[in-house]
């Protein structure tokens, strides 16, 4: 159950994003280059990385900046 929950939500957010991709090109009046058609099969990687950026930014060590460390 909760793999299928994931997989929807997955799904849906890819979705949008292949979405946004598509109505820009349309909005932009442009023709299917390799770069919208690179575009929209980039689409499903985009949740992928925004997972990985959210869990470094929760699991990664707070440090201190150098300019901001005491001696």
């Amino acid at each position: 159950m909760m793999e299928s929950a994931a997989v929807s939500a997955y799904c849906a957010i890819s979705s949008a994003f292949i979405l946004v991709t598509l109505l820009e090109g349309w909005a932009a009046r442009g023709g299917w280059t390799l770069l919208r058609v690179a575009g929209l099969a980039a689409g499903p990687v985009w949740p992928l990385l925004l997972c990985v950026f959210l869990l470094h930014g929760l699991l990664a060590p707070r440090r201190k900046p150098l300019l901001a460390r005491s001696r």
